[in-house]
């Protein structure tokens, strides 16, 4: 399942002939305890970003390493939706969807909690 961001190109009081801007998210899986990493799009070492996740800024305990995020030891808490903007202008340039699971028996089952809302 592909997780979509929506919004509208101009603010104008006239819906009918708003133009609607999407975009999909990468799904990235990982395993519950393990240290992750997370990549803004094809960005060279030396690109300065700063990273929202479900719309909000990256908080205490997350490392960032040119365009890379780098979140240790995840939880289920860490499931979102991760963007990535390039400094200084904040172009956004890159979405992902992080969803984190645990090992259950002989299959990997992955758990994530969606949340539609609207921006």
């Amino acid at each position: 399942m592909n997780v979509f961001r929506c919004f509208t190109a101009k603010h104008s009081s006239d819906w009918l002939n708003q133009q609607l801007v999407c975009s999909v998210a990468r799904n990235q899986y990982e395993r519950m305890g393990s240290d992750v990493t997370m990549r803004c799009g094809s960005l060279g070492d030396e690109a300065s970003v700063s990273w929202k996740v479900n719309g909000t800024d990256v908080r205490a305990g997350h490392r960032l390493d040119g365009p890379r995020l780098l979140l240790p030891r995840v939880d289920l808490s860490h499931n979102g939706l991760y963007s990535c903007f390039q400094n200084p202008r904040g172009e956004r340039r890159d979405t992902i969807s992080l969803r984190i699971g645990s090992k259950h028996r002989s299959t990997t089952r992955y758990v994530a909690r969606y949340t539609l809302r609207s921006t």
